[in-house]
């Protein structure tokens, strides 16, 4: 059975300054190393949920996990050589030493550079971005120990599912599961389309999702909108820049477009979370082709069955 973890990124802004941080890339990587408690715990196949110091930025799987050996930059109390540290920007000193016996207070820690041994997952595949649907609070329900402030946390399966609702199934889809085909869904599936089809979407209209307007580069798929005839053939092919939580949920008939007037319809699960009803009734944030506005009057009719 997968285990769940509660990451904390980096790679967001914080206070803590006993190392330099790691090179995370929320959305595809998360790097850790050996000094991080549950550092050899993670595995391939567990759910995370990543955050930044606010609250949930997403949700994923991981793929794989590669390791190596490399310096670190540590930074350490002068006087006792913790390097429990936080910095300060409106204070001097600058930096002051957490530990309860020691609390002092310099200009300047000691550095060091460790070898030591890194990680870092790869789970861009079933990335599902959520940032603000729980705040930091909410997110320390979830955990085994509720208490705990590790960057790495385990979670507690059944509070995550019964928080996230389906947003956890939707991940599952994004990373490879599928959905049983009929002819009807078949007319209205949305598929991914090939990396050069990505890249002249990006050249001409930038890092705009047709849903929720400019997104982060690597949240953003080319969706392949393919028409069939009566027969089941098909008939052409078009294209649309789609945030991957919004194709998954496009996928599923969860946000539709209204043929009429091209504003965006909220249905079933998504109604529940703000960042979705956020969108029930906005217009789409770009102009649709006639191809486009053909394949959203069949995903229409599907899935207003």
């Amino acid at each position: 059975m997968a285990n769940y973890w509660l990451l904390l990124s980096a790679s967001g802004t914080g206070k803590y300054a006993g190392h330099t941080g790691y090179a995370d890339e929320v959305a595809s990587t998360y790097q850790w190393d050996e000094t991080v408690a549950h550092a050899t715990s993670v595995a391939v196949g567990d759910v995370v949920l990543i955050r930044d110091g606010e609250g949930l930025l997403g949700i994923s799987v991981i793929d794989s996990i590669s390791e190596w050996h490399d310096y670190k930059l540590t930074l350490r109390c002068p006087v006792c050589n913790t390097p429990k540290l936080t910095f300060r920007t409106r204070k001097v000193p600058r930096y002051r030493c957490t530990r309860p016996s020691c609390r002092s207070e310099f200009e300047e820690p000691v550095t060091g550079t460790p070898i030591v041994r890194k990680f870092a997952s790869e789970h861009g595949a079933g990335w599902l971005p959520l940032p603000g649907l729980m705040d930091r609070a909410e997110l320390q329900k979830l955990c085994v120990a509720r208490l705990s402030i590790q960057s790495m946390r385990p979670l507690v399966p059944e509070r995550v599912e019964h928080a996230l609702g389906g947003f956890v199934e939707q991940m599952f889809r994004l990373h490879g599961g599928k959905v049983q085909d009929t002819a009807l869904r078949r007319s209205a599936r949305v598929r991914t389309a090939p990396a050069e089809e990505r890249q002249r979407l990006l050249d001409r209209f930038g890092s705009t999702c047709l849903f929720v307007g400019t997104s982060p580069r690597a949240t953003l798929d080319a969706a392949a909108l393919s028409r069939f005839d009566a027969a089941g053939e098909s008939k052409s092919k078009d294209f649309a820049l789609l945030r991957r939580d919004v194709r998954s949920l496009l996928d599923l008939g969860q946000l539709t477009v209204e043929p009429e007037c091209d504003r965006i319809v909220v249905r079933g699960e998504a109604r529940d979370f703000r960042p979705y009803i956020e969108l029930d009734g906005a217009p789409l944030q770009l102009p649709l082709s006639s191809g486009q506005r053909e394949w959203f009057g069949q995903h229409w009719r599907l899935h207003s069955v």
